[in-house]
């Protein structure tokens, strides 16, 4: 015999408490002729605990045991909601909710904001709702008199605030303020795609200035959409303070030190193009060999973002031959050069 029922009313998923007597040998428990799995009794055989199953609707729970069944207890049925489409967009993006019990449907709501009308299908498993304004991304719930169902999230378009810090070469990181950033699948600087970043929480993203980018919006995508920032992201050209040594040979090595240097595509020795150079990790110290052909004038380094400003190496006498090659003669030195002096001591 069943007595009570807590709570009287809900969705499929509700876990609902049956009271009365001489359950110990529950065999079962039905809502409205819907068999609900797993149901469990307790050592007093006073309480049972049993989950209202997919499909249920208002009507009797009963339970059975092996002497027999039980005297029903009204049920009542919330909507249930089992897929929204689409489960994103923005403020009026017209919704199709799928479920059950949804033709006594009083209330929709996105978050707590109340959408001003629906129309129900007439076999009660299908409703269309527009997204209201006010929305904010959270669980969409349907209600009847017997009051709210489960909730299924929709979710709004992302939006970006700020970006911290506004300049950032390539390689260092940056933090994007916004909103509905959770489930990114995409972060671009311009039209260059980041490699790596990670999403810290629904209104904070950090990602790394990728190779290749230039100063320009960052776009954050994800499947509700794609954000783009109020503001461009600055990514700063090369910039040269020192050459070490300023002035060599043909082959010899050169440090250049500067910032920015970590995208560097060309060194160029007053225009002759170097034919490889390293950076080191943090883009600010590139080593670089002169190239044969250099002369005299500014060193420079290019990179997608930009040019660098020059600085002048001097490049020293090359010897191409000794003549003559062997004795205790004079010796004649021929060289090639540009206009040579030592470097000051």
């Amino acid at each position: 015999m069943l007595t009570a029922i807590a709570p009287p009313a809900g969705p499929a998923g509700t876990v609902v408490t049956l009271t009365g007597s001489d359950l110990l040998q529950l065999t079962g428990v039905t809502f409205n002729g819907v068999a609900a799995p797993g149901a469990t009794v307790d050592a007093t055989g006073t309480q049972v605990t049993v989950t209202a199953p997919a499909g249920v609707s208002t009507g009797p729970v009963v339970a059975t045991t092996s002497a027999g069944r039980s005297n029903g207890l009204l049920f009542s049925s919330a909507p249930t909601l089992t897929a929204l489409s689409p489960a994103f967009g923005p403020a009026g993006t017209p919704v199709t909710l799928t479920g059950t019990g949804l033709a006594g449907t009083t209330q929709v709501t996105f978050n707590g904001t109340e959408a001003p009308g629906f129309v129900v299908n007439a076999a009660g498993t299908s409703l269309t709702v527009t997204a209201p304004a006010g929305l904010t991304t959270g669980p969409v719930v349907a209600a009847n008199v017997y009051g709210p169902g489960n909730g299924l999230v929709f979710t709004l378009p992302p939006t970006i605030s700020t970006l911290s810090p506004a300049s950032s070469p390539v390689g260092n990181s940056v933090v994007v303020t916004g909103t509905d950033l959770l489930g990114a699948t995409r972060v671009r600087v311009n039209a260059t795609t980041a490699a790596s970043f990670t999403v810290n929480s629904a209104t904070q993203l950090t990602f790394v200035v990728p190779a290749g980018a230039i100063s320009g919006r960052v776009q954050v995508t994800t499947p509700a959409g794609t954000a783009i920032s109020p503001t461009n992201l600055v990514v700063p050209a090369p910039v040269i303070t020192t050459l070490s040594p300023s002035a060599g040979p043909l082959g010899s090595s050169v440090s250049i030190a500067g910032s920015s240097l970590r995208d560097a595509r060309q060194v160029t020795f007053n225009g002759t193009p170097a034919a490889g150079f390293v950076v080191n990790t943090d883009g600010t110290l590139l080593t670089v060999t002169v190239p044969a052909g250099a002369t005299t004038g500014p060193v420079v380094v290019t990179a997608p973002n930009g040019v660098s400003n020059g600085l002048t190496f001097t490049v020293g006498p090359t010897i191409t031959s000794l003549s003559p090659a062997f004795g205790g003669q004079a010796l004649k030195l021929r060289w090639q050069a540009a206009t040579w002096r030592a470097p000051p001591r």
